[in-house]
């Protein structure tokens, strides 16, 4: 007896005899539909691939619009040549010179419409990305990103698109809100003819109000950026973005850390950009990937991390070579060590927003500053101890009014959690045993650091006025180390680490250049990369600009005021 492969709907669909019953049931992401009487499988190129591999080629058939996939499925084979071509050709549309990796994960992604970039921070992801929504076309794109990376999406988009688009960044509001605000804005888009970017946090999608609306919503695309953060396979986030990536055209997944903690990590992400691959049942993925332990063989042993290079792979995994075959048959893998032409620094802006009181407060103080400048009475020479309070309220701490009575200083309250939460953000997108440098300029931004660490379950030390524990930190102690800018930015060595964050700035530009020098200098076998926490609309973006500028920080903030 024959087997016959159709399209039902939304998925493929197996008429098989009985006897084939278990063969049918081992194909990734099989399941029994009693209604229908046979085997469904979601309807991708690798899913039916998986099927003509595992079935009698010479008793099956299949019908015309099921063979498409087989045809798409042959394509994405041979484009996996171009990840390792010498030879490629130039983006057309682009003035600015590729890197060469760049080029050949955009040739190799262009042929399929699920596609992994695990690249390295600092790799340029977000190019690519936006050079495959130009290539295909894309009129409505959604990209699900970690909240403090809502605002560098449009930033991205205006200096790597090749057309006019338009970016919706929703983070602020409530959910029903944010949906009208966006259904509105796709009209808008529609009306002008020009493409419509949406970009929500991790956090947002799932919520009533927003969920309904996005997926009712066709999209041409769906990108999870920081696509690890799906690896929960209950979380509600990840359940979500399954849904999602069901009625999305194409799919894609960006990270540099796709298996924070073992191989185990891939299913959920694979869950959203290609059931077809993994499968959809977690107990079974697990089963076939993952050596039993334990009692009665319940637990999940692996005895060492994975590179998922593929190099040095997991103890305790079962089918190591066709569990990464598959995982690489839609991921392009980028190294940062591995790229010749990346820069040797790179500095990324992370942007975050104070709560609407935390703003208020602000905004209070900066009005007796503005007016302090404009009268004379606030100079180059009694400004410090103002900038230092305005930006203690970018950091989310506020000082209670003065005591006239005692003439002592009010308590210092924590009014806002925006950096903080824009840290975890960060921290969370590094291997948990990454080491990195936290530059602070205040005691309560070094506890902030300490909080993040101890919540994401990371060791932290510290070197400051109050504490030196940086030999520790040198011997491999912990990963994250709090450092106050005033008194470790000089004369130490901290090359363990190639990612830095500066928490809060200094005023004084020979300390910012110096603590930039602690992992940049000799002994130094990475490239590095410099993240600044700047609060929007404060003084961080005053004093940011006049370190990028090279120039004397509060005469700069005070000649901007002036303007």
């Amino acid at each position: 007896m024959s087997c016959h492969v159709f399209l039902a709907g939304e998925t493929l669909a197996i008429q098989a005899p009985y006897y084939m019953k278990d063969v049918c049931k081992s194909i990734p992401g099989a399941r029994w539909k009693p209604d229908l009487k046979m085997w469904t499988y979601p309807a991708t190129p690798s899913a039916a691939r998986e099927i003509h591999l595992t079935l009698p080629q010479e008793t099956t058939s299949w019908t015309e619009t099921a063979a498409v996939l087989l045809v798409e499925a042959d394509r994405m084979a041979k484009a996996q040549a171009h990840k390792t071509a010498a030879d490629l050709p130039a983006i057309p549309w682009k003035s600015k010179q590729h890197w060469h990796f760049q080029l050949q994960a955009f040739h190799f992604a262009k042929e399929s419409n699920a596609f992994m970039l695990a690249a390295d921070m600092g790799c340029g992801k977000g190019r690519i990305a936006i050079d495959l929504v130009m290539h295909k076309g894309c009129q409505r794109v959604l990209i699900i990103c970690p909240k403090s990376v809502i605002d560098v999406w449009p930033e991205e988009f205006e200096k790597h698109g090749i057309r006019p688009v338009g970016c919706l960044p929703l983070s602020e509001g409530t959910m029903a809100i944010r949906a009208k605000r966006m259904c509105a804005f796709l009209d808008l888009q529609r009306a002008r003819l020009q493409p419509a970017i949406v970009i929500l946090n991790y956090d947002a999608v799932w919520r009533p109000g927003m969920s309904e609306t996005l997926l009712r919503t066709q999209w041409d695309m769906v990108i999870c950026d920081e696509v690890h953060r799906i690896k929960s396979t209950s979380g509600k986030a990840s359940r979500f973005c399954s849904q999602i990536g069901d009625r999305a055209t194409n799919r894609m997944g960006l990270t540099g850390t796709p298996f924070p903690h073992d191989p185990l990590d891939a299913f959920a992400q694979y869950r959203f950009l290609d059931k077809g691959i993994f499968g959809t049942s977690f107990t079974a993925h697990r089963a076939r990937y993952a050596e039993p332990a334990g009692y009665m063989g319940k637990q999940t042993r692996f005895k060492a991390k994975s590179d998922f290079s593929g190099d040095n792979r997991v103890e305790g995994m079962l089918n190591q070579e066709e569990f990464y075959q598959k995982f690489y048959s839609i991921a392009f893998r980028v190294k940062s060590e591995d790229v010749q032409d990346l820069p040797e620094t790179l500095d990324i802006q992370r942007h975050v927003t104070l709560s609407k009181y935390a703003r208020s407060v602000y905004q209070t103080l900066k009005s007796e500053f503005v007016v302090g400048v404009a009268d004379g009475t606030v100079t180059a020479s009694n400004a410090l101890t103002r900038l230092l309070r305005l930006q203690q309220i970018g950091s989310g701490w506020a000082r209670q009014d003065r005591n006239i009575e005692t003439g002592d200083e009010g308590q210092l309250l924590q009014v806002d959690t925006a950096k903080q939460d824009a840290l975890a953000d960060l921290m969370e997108d590094l291997n948990d045993e990454e080491p990195i440098v936290i530059f602070c300029r205040f005691h309560h931004d070094l506890d902030a650091v300490h909080t993040v660490a101890a919540a994401l379950g990371r060791a932290s030390l510290e070197l400051s006025g109050r504490k030196n524990e940086l030999p520790a930190w040198q011997s491999g102690t912990a990963p994250v180390l709090a450092v106050q800018i005033q008194s470790g930015g000089v004369g130490i060595n901290l090359v363990r680490a190639r990612y830095c964050v500066f928490y809060s700035l200094g005023f004084s530009l020979g300390e910012y250049l110096q603590a930039r020098k602690r992992i940049h200098r000799p002994g130094q076998s990475h490239n590095c990369t410099y993240y600044h926490l700047i609060a929007k609309d404060t003084v961080d973006e005053a004093v940011y600009k006049a370190l990028e500028a090279r120039q004397d920080v509060v005469e700069s903030v005070l000649k901007g005021v002036k303007a």
